[in-house]
């Protein structure tokens, strides 16, 4: 899906970058739903800076962050709408906030990614109503979930572009295995691909803690199992150099 060489990423990345370009200025005023995938915030944002620059003598670009209590494209696309009554034709529309969403239920009764799922499925003719260009970001391990469950989507989307950095915002479902024994099954929506590499965003692990300490107690005899487990992981990414924030996590390695 993405190359495994890091000595690749700036070559394939700003080849993808050239192919978003074209893409977006191929379908002025036509429906063009597009996908950046990448899970560097700090490089998303300069991505996104980078081709509005470019694009604005042509285009009206905007910005729109999905809500996490109703995570709707649609939903967000239509409030923006309101909003900006001079959205037109050579609009070109980003949106993020899908990195913030949870894998994990954690306790409730779907996850915040599978909510987003939900809604992704049924948006195909709502959206087909805007005649400009949409940019939804997303990270790799939302990516390698949109297939499975939201597979109509995933169909009719256009085009996917991947910028590949170093560092990861998910955990692989391999260091994940030994954690999901101490989890009730109700907060896991599928099973566990040990094979890959962004099964789990690493934000969903502070969020456990907090759930766990909050509905067993501090005490709980699966607490100290799941510091050590999250102390290694936290440390082997540090090592790996794939920590967004390689301090916070290195405090996290040493404190768990």
């Amino acid at each position: 899906m993405v190359s495994a060489s890091p000595a690749n990423y700036q070559v394939n990345n700003e080849d993808n970058y050239d192919d978003l370009i074209v893409s977006i200025e191929a379908n002025r005023g036509k429906f063009n739903l597009l996908m950046g995938v990448c899970d560097y915030a700090d490089e998303r944002e300069k991505i996104i800076q980078r081709y509005e620059q470019e694009l604005t003598p042509k285009f009206a670009c905007y910005r729109v962050t999905l809500a996490r209590g109703e995570p709707s494209l649609r939903g967000a696309i239509a409030t923006l709408s309101e909003q900006e009554p001079d959205l037109r034709e050579n609009s070109v529309i980003t949106v993020t906030g899908t990195e913030q969403l949870h894998f994990l239920r954690h306790g409730a009764a779907q996850s915040e990614q599978e909510a987003f799922f939900g809604y992704l499925q049924w948006t195909r003719e709502a959206l087909r109503q805007f005649p400009f260009t949409i940019i939804l970001w997303v990270t790799h391990q939302i990516e390698r979930n949109l297939s499975k469950h939201a597979p109509d989507f995933w169909g009719w989307r256009k085009g996917v572009f991947r910028f590949q950095f170093h560092k990861k915002k998910a955990i692989s479902g391999r260091e994940f295995a030994p954690i999901q024994e101490l989890l009730p099954n109700r907060w896991m929506g599928t099973e566990i691909d040990e094979n890959d590499p962004y099964f789990l965003p690493i934000d969903d692990l502070k969020e456990l803690i907090c759930t766990i300490e909050r509905e067993k107690g501090e005490t709980d005899a699966n607490l100290a199992t799941l510091y050590s487990q999250l102390g290694k992981i936290y440390n082997r990414r540090s090592e790996r150099g794939e920590c967004e924030d390689y301090r916070q996590e290195q405090a996290l390695a040493i404190e768990y």
